[in-house]
Order: C-alpha cells, then sequence, then structure tokens
C-alpha cells in the first residue's frame, strides 16, 4: 500500500521489518526491490532481486525485473545478457523476446531483432505486443526493399496486420507512411502522415509526422508546402535540431524559386 502511495522510504521499512520475520521470502525481496527501484536506489534493488532469483530459482519474475531494469537505463548489453539467460530457461515469456528484439534493432543486429519480432507472434498474435512487433517487422524490412518489390510488400502485409489489431493507431499509420515515403510513393506517404496526425495524442509523434510531410514535399519539388510542413513540426518539437535543418534547406529552396520567378 505504502509502495503504491510512493511512500518508498516507509515501504521499504515495513518490508524490512517483514524480512526480519521471514529472511527467506522471495516474494518480500522482489517487493523492496520494486520500493528500492522507486526510491532511486538501484544498487539495493539489484541486490534484492538477485536474492529473491537465488531463494525462487524457478520464478522468472526477479530476473525479469532485473533486466527491466537494465533495459529501461540503456545499459543493453547487460539487459540483452540477462533477457537471453532468462528465455532460454522460459521461452514463453513474450515481453523478454520483445525487449530483446528492441535491443538488437538499436545495436542493428536486424536477422536477430526479426527472429525475436517474430518469437512475439508465435506467442500471441492478438495482443498490444504483437502489433507492435508486426510494426518493427514492417519497418525493419522496407529499410532493404524497393518500391514495388516483395520485400517492400511484405513490409505494408505487416503493418496492416498490426492496423487490424488496432484500427486507427497513430503509431502503425506512422510507420505505414515511412513505408510508402521509402517506396518513393510520397503522396500515399502524405496522406497516411496526415491520417497519423489525426490520431496521435504526442507531440514528438506529431512532429515527426510534419517532418516527414515536408520531406515528401521537398522531394516532389514542393518548397512552400515543404517549409509549411517542417514549421509546424518545430512548432510541435522546438528541440529537433534536424527538423530545424530540414527548415532551414526547404526555406532556402523556396527562396531560390522566388528569385528564379
Amino acid at each position: 500500500v505504502l509502495d503504491d502511495a510512493q511512500r518508498f522510504d516507509e515501504a521499504i521499512e515495513a518490508y524490512n521489518r517483514s524480512l526480519a520475520i521471514s529472511p527467506k521470502d522471495a516474494d518480500t525481496h522482489y517487493n523492496i526491490g520494486i520500493a528500492y527501484k522507486h526510491a532511486g536506489r538501484p544498487e539495493k534493488a539489484i541486490e534484492s532481486w538477485q536474492k529473491a532469483a537465488e531463494l525462487n530459482p524457478d520464478s522468472p519474475q526477479a530476473p525479469m525485473a532485473l533486466a527491466d531494469y537494465y533495459y529501461e537505463n540503456g545499459h543493453f548489453d547487460m539487459a540483452m545478457e540477462e533477457y537471453q539467460r532468462i528465455l532460454r530457461r522460459w521461452p514463453a515469456i513474450q515481453e523478454g523476446h520483445f525487449n530483446l528484439a528492441a535491443i538488437y534493432f538499436k545495436k542493428n543486429m536486424v536477422d536477430y531483432a526479426r527472429e525475436e519480432y517474430q518469437r512475439v507472434i508465435e506467442i500471441n498474435d492478438r495482443n498490444d505486443y504483437a502489433r507492435k512487433a508486426y510494426i518493427n517487422l514492417g519497418i525493419i524490412a522496407s529499410k532493404n526493399g524497393k518500391p514495388g518489390d516483395e520485400t517492400s510488400d511484405k513490409a505494408l502485409g505487416y503493418i496492416q496486420k498490426a492496423l487490424l489489431l488496432k484500427p486507427g493507431d497513430a503509431e502503425a499509420l506512422y510507420s505505414l507512411g515511412t513505408v510508402y515515403a521509402r517506396q518513393e510513393m510520397c503522396e500515399k506517404a502524405i496522406d497516411t502522415f496526415m491520417q497519423a496526425l489525426r490520431a496521435a495524442k504526442d507531440s514528438k509523434l506529431n512532429a515527426e509526422c510534419y517532418n516527414n510531410i515536408g520531406k515528401c514535399y521537398y522531394k516532389q519539388g514542393h518548397y512552400k508546402k515543404a517549409l509549411q510542413s517542417f514549421t509546424r513540426g518545430i512548432e510541435e518539437d522546438p528541440t529537433s535540431a534536424e527538423i530545424r535543418m530540414n527548415r532551414k534547406t526547404a526555406m532556402q529552396a523556396y527562396e531560390d524559386e522566388l528569385a528564379r520567378k
């Protein structure tokens, strides 16, 4: 109760009183680890989860908490080793496969990432992990595809499966727009990014939509529309250096166009 109320120091005290009575209770060691994590004491959290895993080696709960902590804090090599160890013993943990796939993708180990995302879908092809796995498989496939080829069609198929699971999903629509843009299908890409904008509630995603719309317009030679899109992107995310650079390039191209007229 204290942990849920974010009274973490008091929660830790209560768990320690419990451990004084029953020092080999694995669940208490796991839970105090969560409280330590919330209290900003990661070294104690890690120690507690390791103790919980030692006391109850048949449960993946504490090892997953440790792996998730490493993953959430950018310690990808350590997280990767933990997830690999967990999944060798408990291969049906969907979240573990998904996070391991994400690490492989970040490390540009694309073939391994693809395999892990496919395992996510094999475990359960109807939930949110599956939806995100379909999206990421689409993005992976689109990187190597050319307009109209089999790989590009596969990329579109993956993302369309994600949209079947959650129609109108902003993340899936954004990824679909990205695939169209990579296939140089600019009109379809712009229309899809516009749909993503209508569905999105996140300013960062909005900014990326406007950024990609601007790049499509720029590729078509519509420099004024490109400039307008990049400007909207900066309004959504003033911190984006990429959008600022794109806006500067589009502004120069538009000014040159006006000068020629």
